[in-house]
């Protein structure tokens, strides 16, 4: 995902990028960043992240970058126990597709 940034940076400088992930897919965004060159960072427009495992309540809290946190979308559904650090893929963490318009709203806001 990092180079993927890299790449998206360097090809269409002028584009928005947009980073999402659910789950462990949450976790990959947050270690992409870890990767990324502040430069490349510098052109996220926004993050979103669906039952993100190392959200800021969880044991194994993972904050993003201070220079990005005001383009975060974290997105944890009352009950998600994945969330809390507690690692049962159950119930309200399987319940995030009912989520996604909150996430495109967000983002088409972002966006224009």
């Amino acid at each position: 995902m990092a180079q993927h940034i890299k790449q998206a940076v360097r090809e269409c400088p002028g584009s928005r990028v947009f980073l999402v992930g659910y789950s462990q897919g949450a976790q990959i965004v947050h270690n992409a960043l870890d990767e990324t060159s502040s430069s490349d960072a510098e052109h996220i427009s926004g993050i979103v992240v669906f039952g993100d495992p190392y959200h800021a309540i969880s044991v194994q809290a993972k904050p993003f970058p201070s220079n990005l946190q005001n383009k975060v979308l974290s997105i944890a559904n009352h009950g998600d126990m994945i969330t809390k650090g507690i690692a049962d893929p159950t119930g309200a963490h399987l319940d995030y597709t009912r989520r996604v318009p909150e996430a495109v709203a967000w983002i088409k806001d972002r966006a224009s």
